[in-house]
């Protein structure tokens, strides 16, 4: 895990130092999951400007971010929910609670926590290797089954099914509390 985000780390520093490939290359590796983030908290007419908006502030401001063990892919959330925050205020229009929606807490603060959890989970999903963040992207997100994984990916439906099994042990260690936080709580 330590891997993917030291690259999107040297990604970023690449790209402050006007290394456009390095940017693009970011963007490659990163552009689904933010598009997802965003997504999922914005009306659909709107999320591929926000996208594209994030971007352009990750790419003016690459030179501020610094790795002090906050993976790169956070960093980029970060922007991603001041994109949707200025999106909203300079458009008058509140963000959306609706209570109906299954997906929702029953309260504000507990939708609050609920959204933070899922920025942790694809902040982790990012740190993932490329194939295995695949799998669990299209099993979870887009609920595809195992078969048309495998179909898509060109691979055997057991090793869709082994992937997605080592995808979730990672995604379990990486979202384990640390010790720290056990105490705090």
């Amino acid at each position: 895990m330590q891997d993917q985000s030291s690259d999107h780390a040297v990604l970023l520093a690449a790209a402050a130092a006007g290394d456009s490939d390095a940017f693009r290359r970011f963007y490659l590796d990163t552009v689904d999951l933010i598009s997802r983030f965003i997504g999922s908290r914005t009306a659909v007419d709107v999320t591929e400007d926000l996208v594209s908006d994030t971007y352009v502030r990750a790419l003016r401001s690459a030179e501020q971010f610094s790795d002090r063990g906050r993976p790169a892919v956070a960093w980029l959330i970060t922007i991603a929910r001041n994109v949707i925050s200025s999106h909203y205020r300079s458009s008058g229009r509140p963000t959306v609670f609706n209570p109906g929606d299954s997906r929702l807490a029953a309260t504000p603060e507990n939708h609050v926590e609920q959204r933070d959890d899922e920025a942790e989970v694809l902040v982790a999903l990012a740190e993932l290797p490329a194939r295995q963040r695949q799998i669990l992207m299209a099993r979870f997100f887009d609920d595809r089954t195992v078969g048309e994984c495998a179909t898509d990916l060109d691979m055997t439906e057991q090793a869709v099914r082994a992937m997605t099994y080592r995808g979730l042990q990672a995604l379990r260690v990486a979202l384990e509390p640390s010790p720290v936080e056990v105490q705090r709580v």
